[in-house]
């Protein structure tokens, strides 16, 4: 377990204080633990006994796909939720809440009215219990340090939901990383590769065990690494977001932005398999030898995925 010195490092450089503001905030969706599970669904009188944790939400009985969005009250998590439900209006969407949640962060989802399922300590068998309730075609893992700065944390929640989804009926696993896992290590500034290693290392452990547990199973997956988050604009501002399979991309990327991205790799075929690395084209950064945005005369060192 690495002390608490190391994660108040990486917060620090995810609030910029490294690279004097340019880099805001590296945080993609939440934290959770223990499910708490509502009886079977009958119909929606059952909403007043289990309150703000679930939202009946009948209108999607027959909607043609279920998506289930892992910490769905994250800042990343919400914009998916809205989304998801703008752009995809066959699709019924639920969401878990992380057990860290505050109350701000569980008015974020109450707005949206969906079926929601509280969370604490995430083991398998409560894990199975969530995918046995909704029955999600899709999964959208949001899970990262936002609620829970404990080193580690990450990857053994992702790691429950995975072994859930593996027969569940689930056929695509959207995982939610960021640029500076595995192999993307390269594309991060130089200090923050040492500052930030703890943090990275966990989300690897998650993207690999996806990776290794999805093949053969029949359950697709799909990687996203994300680039730090566009603090100077609106969450639902969308930019100019793209994929590509690069190692070495990197900059900002607005939280909608991000949220496009993750409706669009649902739907494609090309992206099952893959590992891809977020950035908004506006706001591309050169991180070697020093830190600096892309000058208007440069070429973009990388190449756009087309999903």
């Amino acid at each position: 377990m690495v002390g608490a010195e190391a994660v108040a490092n990486g917060q620090a450089w995810r609030r910029g204080a490294a690279w004097g503001g340019a880099m805001r905030n590296q945080r993609v969706g939440g934290g959770g633990r223990t499910v708490v599970s509502p009886p079977p669904r009958r119909n929606c009188n059952w909403r007043a006994r289990w309150g703000p944790r679930h939202v009946c939400t009948c209108a999607e009985k027959n909607a043609n796909e279920r998506v289930l969005v892992l910490e769905g009250d994250s800042r990343v998590g919400v914009q998916v939720i809205r989304t998801l439900r703008e752009n995809k209006k066959d699709m019924a969407v639920s969401a878990t809440i992380s057990g860290l949640s505050d109350e701000k962060r569980i008015q974020r989802l109450r707005s949206l009215e969906i079926e929601t399922f509280q969370t604490d300590k995430l083991g398998a068998k409560h894990a199975s219990d969530i995918l046995t309730s909704c029955k999600p075609d899709v999964i959208v893992s949001c899970i990262s340090e936002e609620s829970d700065n404990s080193v580690g944390s990450i990857h053994p929640k992702v790691e429950a939901f995975v072994d859930a989804a593996v027969g569940s009926g689930a056929r695509r696993f959207v995982l939610l990383s960021s640029i500076g896992a595995g192999s993307s290590e390269q594309a991060l500034p130089g200090p923050a590769k040492e500052t930030m290693k703890p943090i990275m290392s966990d989300k690897y452990i998650a993207e690999k065990y996806l990776a290794k547990h999805s093949d053969g199973t029949g359950l697709q997956y799909v990687v996203l690494r994300s680039s730090p988050l566009n603090d100077d604009v609106d969450d639902t501002y969308i930019g100019h977001p793209i994929v590509t399979d690069s190692p070495v991309a990197y900059g900002l990327i607005t939280v909608s932005g991000l949220a496009h991205l993750v409706s669009q790799v649902i739907g494609s075929d090309r992206a099952v398999g893959g590992t891809f690395s977020a950035v908004d084209l506006r706001t591309v950064f050169i991180t070697n030898p020093f830190l600096r945005p892309l000058e208007v005369h440069e070429t973009v060192p990388f190449q756009a995925f087309e999903l």
